[in-house]
């Protein structure tokens, strides 16, 4: 944790709950906040990503709390969850994660936002959430045209192996494959096809969401991998507008 302060780097840490929901969902909840508490103690700023799902949508404010004593943690990262690697159906788990509902996933994320809002007279730097930041971004700038690099065409995961995907999340999806990286071998590096993620439809909602040409936008990949009708993060966006006062 020193050297990681001497040498400036920033740290990026997962934690999807209270020790109790992380362990559920993640495990070696002791030895994270042993971690977390090394990095305080040596002054190395580090960030949170938490992947959301029903089993811990209701403690994203929790999260918040427990993060706010925290005086080197700059930021806080929701990931909502994905169907792939761990989290799929034929994975070891015991129990099948799932994606969170949006009724809960709008009303836990408003209360995040009011946590934070509260929070931000108490600590500086304030804790930055990075979705929040998006929100805010698209009511300042309107819409933007694509939610990632992926969704333009313009990113690519490479394998050990050299297949070629357009977004991490679809490494495990083999038609997906955008190409094969064969360095030595006569021909393109890279061949693509349609399997580029578009860009994530228009919910159904959206003529009567208050967010409509203010929002963020949404993963394609996670709604292809999820195979979701309705764009999940519409519940996150508009829970965390209302919890910071951008909309009513």
């Amino acid at each position: 944790a020193k050297e990681l302060a001497r040498l400036r780097l920033e740290v990026g840490v997962s934690l999807d709950g209270p020790p109790e929901v992380n362990d559920s969902l993640r495990g070696s909840s002791r030895e994270l906040f042993e971690g977390l508490s090394a990095l305080e103690e040596a002054q190395a700023p580090f960030q949170i990503t938490t992947v959301v799902s029903q089993e811990n949508c209701a403690s994203l404010r929790l999260i918040a709390m427990l993060l706010s004593r925290y005086s080197m943690c700059r930021g806080l990262g929701i990931d909502l969850l994905a169907k792939t690697g761990k989290a799929s159906s034929d994975s070891e788990r015991d129990s099948e994660v799932s994606p969170a509902e949006p009724e809960i996933l709008e009303e836990a994320s408003e209360s995040l936002a009011k946590t934070l809002g509260a929070f931000k007279l108490h600590r500086d730097p304030p804790l930055v959430l990075r979705e929040l930041e998006l929100v805010r971004r698209a009511f300042r700038n309107q819409s933007p045209e694509h939610f990632c690099h992926a969704s333009k065409g313009a990113a690519a995961l490479v394998r050990p192996d050299g297949a070629v995907f357009p977004c991490g999340q679809l490494a495990a999806s083999p038609e997906a494959q955008i190409g094969h990286l064969s360095l030595g071998r006569p021909g393109p590096l890279i061949q693509r096809d349609p399997a580029i993620p578009s860009p994530a439809p228009l919910s159904l909602d959206c003529p009567k969401c208050p967010l409509q040409g203010r929002c963020p936008g949404e993963c394609p990949s996670r709604l292809r991998i999820n195979r979701e009708d309705r764009p999940l993060a519409c519940s996150l966006y508009r829970g965390l507008a209302r919890g910071d006062g951008l909309i009513g």
